[in-house]
């Protein structure tokens, strides 16, 4: 990010134009440093094209370079106040960098630590399917075979009728109890897997925005600003100049972050959402879906609790972070540092319990596509945390008036529930 205000500071120094044919040399220079080998005439026509398609904070910078060749010998004079801002600019940002790089890292590996657990636990599971699909089908050839050997009697000298009759009955109970086994295994892993595909959806839709949002911090905002004013400056100097750089003026005012991480991700597919993993049946197993079975309800109901519980976390979380806001404008600075540290705290559980959340919804939806009444279960486990917050509401209203006075946030935390 610090990169951006050194490419900043680096043209700056080369604003102002020689008379003559060194005018047209630092058109060419600051042509070559942005990548292009076009004329600055033809620079100069496709430069209004250029700023209202992609307001990249290079585009509009590129546009301040050409307007300033253009003008010549008047900005010699603007040059150095530009090569103050830019170089307070740089840094600014060289010392903000280390810090954003190191936040934006660990926060980074905290997302990607979760998504790797959740990844493990998939492999787990299939692992699991996978051996007992392969022990079902062995235990199948082997039943096959011992009743093939019934229907021709053809028994050998190491076995009697009556010894493949008992044979043919245990391999019987055994593929009974393989079967029974093999489809608590696919449910499993058909659960695992739906809550790990929403959990990746989290983690490209929330997590990694957030991420990078933390790493650009407010680097596009001074860029901006100083964008804006070089571009005013340009209009005091020289009159003759005024609708080129007026352009520039409104261009600059529209650089935004949001603009700028949409052009980064058309170019960086890597940040982008990758396609969903479906269900992979193993061997023979033709089956894509969850299969009814009577532990399927109590999975209904275990995740149903889950989703509650994480709406319960998420909100009254929610409403202790609102009410820390409120009280870090009255705290000195002295505890503004406790005071912050506390509310990172509450934000992670609000992060933590929203991730929750979303895998247990994901659980529920593919239960829900399974033929279960989940809506019933989910109703009920609502209905009871929605009335457990009413009454601790309620304790806490009495509390406050039994104290005469509003709690501060020191006493308050989600992190019991």
């Amino acid at each position: 990010l610090g990169d951006g205000a050194s490419l900043l500071a680096s043209l700056q120094k080369r604003r102002a134009p020689d008379k003559g044919a060194g005018g047209r040399g630092v058109a060419e220079a600051d042509g070559a440093s942005l990548g292009t080998s076009s004329p600055p005439e033809e620079d100069e026509k496709a430069w209004g094209l250029l700023l209202p398609a992609a307001r990249s904070v290079f585009a509009v910078w590129k546009g301040v370079i050409d307007g300033t060749i253009c003008s010549g010998q008047s900005r010699v004079a603007a040059s150095d106040n530009y090569r103050t801002v830019s170089t307070e600019a740089a840094k600014t940002a060289r010392v903000s960098k280390e810090h954003l790089l190191k936040k934006g890292t660990e926060q980074l590996l905290s997302v990607q630590a979760e998504l790797l657990e959740s990844v493990k636990e998939v492999g787990k599971t299939k692992k699991h399917y996978v051996q007992l699909q392969r022990t079902n089908e062995v235990a199948r050839e082997k039943a096959a075979d011992v009743e093939a050997r019934l229907r021709k009697s053809d028994h050998g000298i190491f076995h009697t009728k009556s010894s493949l009759q008992k044979l043919s009955a245990k391999f019987s109970v055994q593929l009974a109890e393989n079967s029974q086994q093999l489809l608590l295994a696919q449910n499993e892993y058909a659960l695992m897997l739906a809550a790990v595909k929403a959990h990746l959806e989290h983690y490209y839709q929330r997590e990694l925005p957030a991420v990078i949002q933390t790493l650009d911090g407010d680097l596009y905002e001074r860029l901006r600003d100083q964008l804006v004013l070089i571009s005013k400056t340009e209009l005091e100097v020289c009159q003759d100049t005024q609708e080129l750089f007026q352009g520039i003026a409104n261009a600059s005012g529209q650089v935004c972050r949001e603009q700028n991480l949409l052009l980064f991700l058309q170019d960086n597919a890597a940040f982008s959402a990758t396609a969903a993993q479906p269900f992979q049946p193993e061997g023979t197993d033709q089956v894509i879906s969850l299969l009814d079975d009577s532990g399927l309800e109590k999975e209904a109901r275990r995740w149903a609790s889950r989703a509650a519980k994480d709406y319960k976390i998420q909100t009254v979380s929610e409403q202790v972070l609102q009410r820390m806001e409120t009280r870090r404008q009255q705290v000195n600075e002295a505890e503004m540092s406790d005071m912050e540290k506390r509310m990172e705290e509450v934000k992670e559980n609000i992060r933590k319990a929203e991730i929750s959340k979303v895998k247990a919804e994901a659980r529920l939806m593919l239960l829900r596509q399974a033929g279960l009444d989940v809506d019933t279960w989910l109703a009920s486990a609502m209905g009871q945390v929605l009335d457990e917050m009413e009454q601790e509401r309620r304790l806490s209203e009495a509390r406050r008036s039994e104290r005469g006075s509003t709690p501060t946030v020191r006493g308050v935390s989600p992190c019991g529930f």
